[in-house]
């Protein structure tokens, strides 16, 4: 027997935000607003090319949109798509809203916006 469509969707919605990591890209995506992929790594502390796997998935998954500028992709938070995992993702960062690491990462995202990204997209994936 094979699962309802909001039953499969839903669990695609939590097996996504049950990474850590993209719990982390997706808390500043919603509470920063639009941010770019060098940012994000340097916030986050990862390897580039992890948080782009990551994003990835999050775009996938439909929790994220881009907008592109020249080279550059800015990310932002799009849980208006899909309203479960807009209330999940919610209930979620409201559970976790005094989480350290949490916080660590929108204090570090503050201090590296004042900074220019300097790596276009392009050099990033070649």
């Amino acid at each position: 027997m094979n699962p309802s469509s909001s039953l499969s969707q839903a669990t695609k919605t939590l097996a996504t935000l049950s990474d850590p990591v993209r719990l982390r890209i997706l808390h500043l995506l919603w509470k920063s607003g639009e941010v770019c992929v060098c940012h994000l790594h340097l916030s986050l502390g990862l390897p580039q090319p992890t948080v782009s796997r990551h994003l990835s998935r999050l775009r996938r998954d439909r929790l994220v949109a881009i907008r592109k500028e020249g080279h550059w992709i800015h990310y932002r938070a799009d849980l208006q798509q899909d309203p479960l995992a807009g209330a999940i993702f919610t209930s979620l960062a409201m559970g976790l809203s005094q989480d350290p690491m949490l916080s660590e990462d929108i204090a570090r995202l503050a201090s590296v916006r004042s900074s220019e990204c300097v790596v276009p997209v392009h050099q990033i994936f070649a």
